[in-house]
């Protein structure tokens, strides 16, 4: 493990302690969220590193985008109810809390990352529900304030249709120097 390696490790456990391995990394990343209301996207304030790492807990694993542009930064955990999909050059993902979309500014970054985050949701998918055996509470929870709720019911929504009727309205609003 290089200096580098156990510099961004100590900094992931710093907020999240049951973090046990990086497993991959992107260099630049941004934060997209589906505003549901508005039905278009709307670009985060989160902007940086994107680390996806293993955790000595019920949920396995998680990733974290070390944000750049302030002290926000973005963690989930993932679980058998995030939806993914990758269209380049965006990994699009749906929680409980939201749908969200991952920029990616290398497209092989965008491809590695999303086969290891499908690869690992189908992990988590096929292992049975185990309770924490500890009953300190989970820290990487609920980590950030930029989310948009996405109503209940909305299922429906198809997500590489949001991201074209973005990617439309980006184009036809472009500015060209």
């Amino acid at each position: 493990m290089t200096a580098e390696d156990r510099m961004n490790l100590a900094a992931l456990k710093r907020t999240d302690p049951y973090v046990t391995a990086i497993l991959d990394r992107a260099s630049q990343v941004a934060l997209y969220s589906f505003n549901a209301a508005k039905s278009r996207w709307q670009k985060t304030e989160i902007e940086g590193s994107l680390f996806i790492y293993s955790r000595n807990h019920a949920d396995k694993y998680g990733f974290t985008i070390i944000n750049r542009r302030n002290m926000n930064n973005k963690s989930e955990l993932l679980s058998k109810k995030m939806e993914l999909q990758v269209n380049e050059p965006y990994v699009l993902y749906r929680t409980e809390s939201g749908i969200m979309g991952i920029w990616f500014y290398d497209s092989e970054d965008c491809q590695r990352i999303g086969k290891q985050l499908t690869e690992l949701v189908a992990d988590v998918s096929s292992q049975k529900t185990l309770k924490p055996s500890s009953a300190r509470p989970d820290p990487a929870k609920n980590r950030s304030a930029s989310e948009s709720a996405v109503p209940r019911g909305s299922k429906s929504i198809d997500i590489l249709q949001m991201l074209s009727k973005a990617q439309d309205v980006y184009t036809s609003t472009a500015v060209v120097d």
